[in-house]
């Protein structure tokens, strides 16, 4: 199995304070790093891609890289599709189904500044750019910390509220802050998602 390196990216903007630079990376230096990539020995492929080659056993190239955002924030519609279109850099999504046209809740209610997130608009036009879009629940919980039955809705029902909105199959999940118990792999299992 060939593996690959994964950058996973939240924000592409401005930390509006301190609580936010981890999360952020400056449009300037996300665009440096998109060029870098597509000159470098790396070869960004699609998660898509990726997943394919590996049910497959498919070659992949050398030192394959997957470029993936969590949550969905507007600024990845605004700041990072642009560069990645720029470079022919594959990006996957994991977007907070029921935070379409909304904010970032989880995040604001510990303190950390509002956020709006994508609209149903700009969701569609990162699809039919060429953005693959994978679940990140429907509200972001941390699913170590829900009952069953909730964790079960949050990673299903997301999964059929995006590929409602997106008409096409969504095949990836992202654990919300990395966090998961063998059950939550079960349930993603059974949801039918690839990864």
């Amino acid at each position: 199995m060939k593996r690959a390196i994964v950058l996973m990216y939240h924000i592409v903007d401005k930390p509006r304070d301190a609580s936010e630079e981890k999360y952020c990376c400056s449009v300037k230096n996300f665009e440096q790093q998109m060029q870098y990539l597509r000159q470098s020995e790396y070869s960004p492929v699609s998660l898509d891609s990726y997943t394919s080659s590996l049910r497959n056993n498919s070659p992949l190239p050398d030192n394959p890289i997957i470029i993936t955002f969590d949550d969905g924030f507007e600024d990845f519609y605004h700041n990072a599709v642009p560069s990645a279109l720029k470079y022919d850099i594959p990006l996957t999504l994991f977007m907070v189904a029921k935070g379409i046209g909304g904010t970032n809740k989880w995040m604001h209610q510990r303190g950390k500044p509002k956020r709006n997130l994508l609209n149903q608009n700009e969701l569609l036009a990162c699809a039919k750019a060429g953005v693959t879009i994978g679940s990140h629940t429907l509200s972001h919980p941390r699913l170590t910390e829900v009952d069953d039955e909730l964790a079960n809705n949050e990673i299903k029902l997301s999964k059929m509220q995006l590929e409602d909105i997106l008409e096409q199959e969504v095949k990836h999940f992202a654990y919300p802050y990395g966090l998961y118990d063998p059950e939550h792999l079960k349930i993603v299992e059974e949801a039918g998602y690839e990864s």
